[in-house]
């Protein structure tokens, strides 16, 4: 090539550069494969997908209620992944109704809404030689993703069904027909499941508010699903469930206080859903967690102050007395003794009453009469003046009579102690520096007069 061609060939090279490329075609975004055109069962990617979607759940079908939740979330999910309810080639958005009371459900959130009639229709006019092709074969695949994943009890009942079984290969329909089964015993699974949230401890999740809250959605689930038409849980409902559940943990106080706040502020907002209160308790909860003070309890501080402060004095005036201890040592050390000496009959007038100043003779020995009573008898064989314990029982006497005359309320005040009458009346001493000193350990410092909470908790209790 000579230098003049070899000028040529550079120069078209650069002008070739100049041009720039063409643009390279634009890629359609898809985040799914099931996205776009009708599968194409003829090339091995179609293939693949088609089969892909009709694998079985991993949670099966078995007939039995208890396991209806879980395979229709692993239904739900499994629908979301393949697109089976996508725009322009949906399956499970069915229209019930006649103009102008025209409504559309969601077959996996409202069955228990839908009718049988409705169903058939949309598989009928998915059935059309004209109908889209792709929500044909979202609807084979579906019917092959709960075919594959029926238990071979379920399958048993199935195939036994009295009347027709042919369900033309549509996922829909098989769906309905298994959930129309069963659809009584799922009634009666909503109501206990109404009953349960009603009667809902938040310690059976261990105050774990996030589970609390999951339960509580997992339940909405179930009751909105199976609810017929005209019965579907209203937002109102759920907030009422929620607050039911949440005003159960009486402790913290930053928990009360916010629940309280919130109560108050969706009963005046009308646009609040329940997904936000979700939200707004998890939030909470979080937040009480990291600073560490999520202590919760199904009872309020000032009832953990008083059972604390009742318990402390209850162990107290359990131990036995010195007096008693002594007894109990001497009795047993009279037992163990190797002495053989039987102990003497009691006077027969042991049991006998009397007055201060009498006496009686027997066996030899002076017995004196006392007001008293000291080892099952009142006759001793000492004098009155020499007995303790008629010291005692006097003096006790005394302070009986001081307290009678200057005070007549329930609420005895005798040092700090306090003795408070129950609903069963009867009296739970409550030492008041023991209770100053629980509320103390359970509210937050700085933010409460800690006396005259006491005060004011004593005093109503006493009411």
């Amino acid at each position: 090539m000579d230098e003049e061609a070899l000028q040529q060939l550079v120069g078209a090279i650069q002008a070739l550069a100049q041009q720039g490329h063409p643009a390279a075609p634009a890629l359609a975004a898809m985040v799914s494969p099931y996205e776009g055109d009708t599968l194409d069962l003829s090339s091995r990617t179609g293939t693949s997908l088609f089969t892909e979607a009709q694998k079985s759940l991993e949670s099966k079908w078995t007939g039995k209620i208890q396991d209806l939740h879980s395979f229709i979330a692993a239904l739900q999910t499994r629908a979301e992944k393949c697109r089976w309810n996508a725009a322009g080639h949906a399956i499970l958005t069915i229209t019930q109704g006649v103009a102008p009371n025209i409504v559309t459900l969601n077959l996996l959130d409202d069955y228990g809404q839908l009718t049988r009639a409705a169903v058939e229709t949309a598989r009928v006019a998915r059935a059309a030689p004209n109908a889209d092709i792709h929500a044909k074969q979202n609807a084979q695949m579906m019917y092959e993703c709960i075919m594959n994943s029926l238990s071979d009890d379920a399958r048993s009942n199935l195939a036994n069904r009295s009347v027709d079984t042919n369900f033309h290969e549509d996922g829909p329909s098989l769906f309905y027909t298994i959930l129309t089964d069963t659809f009584q015993a799922t009634f009666s699974n909503a109501q206990a499941t109404r009953d349960a949230l009603l009667s809902f401890q938040p310690k059976r999740l261990k105050y774990n508010v996030r589970d609390i809250n999951n339960h509580i959605r997992g339940c909405v689930k179930t009751l909105r699903a199976a609810s017929t038409l005209g019965t579907r849980l209203t937002d109102q409902e759920i907030f009422y469930f929620q607050f039911k559940i949440y005003k159960r943990i009486k402790s913290p106080v930053e928990w009360t206080s916010k629940i309280l706040f919130l109560e108050n502020l969706y009963s005046l907002t009308p646009n609040m859903n329940p997904e936000s209160l979700f939200t707004e308790t998890n939030t909470q909860y979080s937040k009480l967690l990291n600073e560490g003070l999520w202590k919760p309890s199904d009872r309020s501080p000032e009832e953990q102050a008083i059972a604390m402060a009742a318990s402390q004095n209850k162990t107290q005036s359990g131990r036995p007395s010195t007096n008693d201890r002594y007894k109990s040592k001497k009795k047993n050390s009279s037992n163990n003794s190797s002495s053989s000496t039987s102990t003497k009959a009691p006077p027969p007038f042991a049991k006998s009453t009397g007055k201060l100043g009498d006496k009686k003779t027997w066996d030899n020995k002076t017995f004196y009469f006392c007001p008293a009573k000291h080892r099952h008898t009142q006759w001793h064989t000492h004098p009155v003046a020499e007995c303790n314990t008629y010291k005692k029982w006097k003096a006790s006497k005394n302070m009986q009579s001081q307290s009678t005359s200057s005070s007549q309320t329930t609420v005895h005040h005798a040092n700090t102690a306090n003795a408070i009458n129950t609903s069963d009346n009867t009296q739970v001493m409550v030492d008041r520096d023991t209770l100053r000193q629980g509320m103390s350990a359970l509210l937050p410092s700085g933010d409460y007069d800690i006396e005259d909470l006491t005060d004011s908790l004593l005093a109503t209790i006493s009411d």
